[in-house]
């Protein structure tokens, strides 16, 4: 089975997912987690958004979850982390979902990234 890893919008935390979760979860192992800075579980002080520190804790989220490789499903700022992280780790990046801020609304988006995560090919 696939892994997938949601990361939410600015302002936002993991609960954003819960309305998609379920979908992607038919199909992938599914993480999400709260990006540090934003509202949730995670640590309160935001990191520096110029230099590598997202992508190293982004590491360390994947060293903690024994993850070799994953699927990145981000919105707004976790699509720029997904990005970021891709860029420095690529080994561990099987597909990337970039999704633009929409309101943070996911309504029925995972019917058309579920198809693309699961096909063979990486684009």
């Amino acid at each position: 089975m696939g892994r997938s890893l949601l990361l939410h919008g600015a302002g936002m935390n993991s609960a954003m997912w819960l309305g998609e979760a379920r979908e992607y979860s038919r199909s992938f192992r599914v993480y999400a987690v709260d990006i540090p800075g934003d509202p949730g579980r995670s640590d309160e002080r935001q990191l520096p958004l110029k230099g590598s520190a997202y992508a190293e804790w982004l590491y360390d989220v994947f060293q903690a979850l024994d993850l070799r490789q994953a699927s990145l499903i981000g919105i707004s700022l976790g699509a720029w982390l997904a990005v970021k992280f891709s860029v420095s780790f690529p080994d561990k990046v099987d597909k990337l979902a970039l999704l633009p801020d929409a309101g943070h609304t996911l309504t029925h988006l995972a019917g058309h990234i579920i198809p693309f995560l699961k096909s063979a090919d990486k684009r």
